[in-house]
């Protein structure tokens, strides 16, 4: 058990829990300063993956090749990651269109086979985040930090969305369900660690998901984002990466 990193990485926890709880109602009293915000978060989010994310891809495929060597697999460890990455992209694609198929066929919003489906999704995604938080490939303080102000973010935007997408689905069970599952998310990485390369292929589906909700909820579309903002947040969160790294 990591008991020592309990005091470090509840509160960040708590502090997930409550971006779902709370996160979806905070918006600008301007919708100009909104969507500014929105996009200076799909900035930092991109740019999160570029400096951080990718490289790591590469360690973490080192860790997967060398945890895996005396295991007789079929493609012998070279696209464990790579498969994971694409499930985890494919996934949340895939859950975006069925959503946005079905969306006029349901009732009411916030009920109904879908809306479960997406929180499902999404209790799954955010309780993989928290894992990670206490099992994570990296270590040190500089990588909480910037893990946690990434994935800060990038929970916000997705409550934010969720709630838009939910209404009062999301905020009768959809939030609580998701904060339930970040707190046991980290209660299970405090509890159990799991073998080296499935914490691999849980990165890898990690990766794959924050690209794919990143595109779909935070990039700038239907002129709802603003392009000096997201490149202002871009180009803030990357000189703030290559710093602490």
């Amino acid at each position: 058990m990591h008991f020592s990193q309990a005091g470090e990485t509840l509160p960040v926890v708590l502090l997930f829990a409550a971006e779902f709880l709370f996160g979806g109602k905070l918006y600008a009293p301007v919708s100009f300063l909104r969507r500014n915000a929105v996009s200076v978060g799909a900035g930092a989010s991109v740019a999160y993956i570029f400096i951080m994310l990718l490289p790591e891809l590469e360690n973490a495929g080192d860790v997967f090749r060398q945890s895996t060597s005396h295991m007789e697999l079929l493609y012998q460890g070279k696209y464990g990651l790579n498969l994971a990455i694409m499930t985890g992209f494919l996934v949340f694609y895939g859950l975006e269109e069925i959503v946005a198929e079905k969306r006029s066929a349901e009732s009411e919003p916030g009920t109904g086979l879908i809306f479960w489906t997406h929180m499902g999704g999404f209790g799954s995604y955010s309780g993989l985040v928290c894992y990670l938080l206490v099992r994570s490939l990296e270590s040190g303080k500089s990588s909480l930090f910037i893990y946690v102000i990434a994935m800060g973010l990038h929970f916000l935007l997705c409550s934010q969305s969720l709630r838009a997408e939910h209404g009062a689905g999301y905020d009768r069970v959809g939030r609580w369900l998701l904060a339930a599952c970040s707190v046991g998310g980290w209660l299970v990485g405090m509890l159990l660690d799991l073998p080296k390369p499935l914490v691999v292929i849980l990165f890898g589906l990690v990766t794959g998901s924050v690209l794919a909700n990143t595109m779909i909820m935070e990039l700038p579309r239907d002129q709802k984002g603003k392009f000096i903002p997201f490149l202002a947040g871009a180009v803030a969160y990357a000189a703030l990466l290559i710093l602490f790294n």
